[in-house]
């Protein structure tokens, strides 16, 4: 009988006040009686790829990234060759001070302790992921999730262990949030002594510590789109790399174009390059699912409308499959 009340509620709400308004009345009044568990995760082994500034400073590489070596050496791995020189590019300290464009998006708490207030919000990192803190263990060793919904953003560089963890996540029952167009490119090992990522294999290169060669371009291509439901996004022109529909005035940057045949498309940007369709998009795996911009949404974090998008993907996709997978909630008396 509550839970009629609760839906009548919510409709008349729903006549009477924007979205986001009657959206929180109504989750609201389903979270008083159980908490959502939330956690964003910081993408501190990409930061570190890119920028090895928090090696001491009397390293021959302090300030360089594994860009470096990727341009110098592209040509020479392209014709087959084995490198072994600046090698030292492509280990990194981990820095934990984040740019402003990996930390915008932990201000999606405040929208989403205003959709839900009971909701438990916790900020992780990549090395969380790794070691498999997304999860609590029985006596059994078996994971189940701690959390009901992570969100990443610039996870472009991850380790096997974390790729693994957010993959058994999903598969689990939980949602997986991403907010970019570039995750899940490249494989690093993580050193938890020196607290340093190296690369293993992916933009082309290959390194097993010692020598750099050959290797992917995309780590996990196959994998990443029976789960994911999308790949990196690499081709076109200037001239073709535009959107027809465009609601967000997005310029494109790293995205994603769909690659499985399940996906279920939430909006098309009508990529001006036929053939490609970068959409943002929700794909179930297993128990739970995956919802992807598509873009660079980590981007559009000022965007008042993306804002407004980014919500109904939570109330439209991310509850409902929490819910699915706790039917409890919908039946208290």
């Amino acid at each position: 009988m509550k839970w009629c009340l609760i839906c009548v509620l919510a409709l008349v709400s729903y006549v009477s006040y924007p979205i986001s308004i009657c959206s929180s009345i109504f989750y609201q009044q389903i979270f008083a009686y159980k908490i959502l568990y939330f956690a964003f995760i910081k993408p501190t082994f990409t930061i570190a790829a890119y920028n090895n500034s928090f090696a001491e400073p009397s390293h021959p590489y302090h300030n360089n990234s594994f860009y470096d070596f990727y341009h110098k050496y592209n040509s020479a791995i392209v014709k087959g060759l084995n490198i072994t020189k600046d090698i030292g590019l492509l280990t990194s300290k981990i820095n934990e001070k984040m740019r402003p464009a990996d930390t915008e998006f932990t201000k999606l708490k405040d929208n989403i302790k205003y959709l839900i207030p009971n909701s438990n919000i916790s900020i992780l990192a990549d090395e969380d992921v790794n070691d498999g803190y997304i999860f609590n263990y029985n006596h059994n060793n078996h994971a189940a999730n701690k959390y009901d919904i992570l969100l990443i953003g610039h996870q472009e560089y991850v380790t096997q262990e974390e790729y693994n963890n957010l993959k058994q996540f999903v598969y689990n029952g939980g949602t997986l949030i991403i907010l970019s167009g570039n995750v899940f490119y490249a494989e690093v090992k993580y050193d938890k002594i020196n607290h340093s990522v190296r690369l293993v294999n992916g933009h082309g290169f290959s390194f097993d510590g010692h020598t750099a060669s050959r290797g992917f371009i995309e780590r996990w291509e196959n994998e990443t789109r029976n789960w994911v439901g999308s790949n990196s996004y690499r081709f076109g022109t200037s001239t073709n790399n535009i959107f027809k529909n465009n609601p967000f005035n997005y310029t494109t940057f790293e995205d994603s174009y769909i690659t499985n045949p399940h996906d279920k498309i939430i909006m098309n940007y009508g990529l001006m390059n036929k053939g490609y369709v970068i959409a943002t998009y929700v794909l179930d795996y297993g128990n739970g699912k995956v919802i992807s911009t598509g873009i660079s949404g980590v981007r559009l974090l000022h965007n008042t409308a993306f804002l407004v998008f980014f919500e109904k993907m939570i109330t439209n996709n991310a509850i409902p499959n929490y819910l699915k997978n706790n039917t409890h909630i919908s039946n208290y008396q």
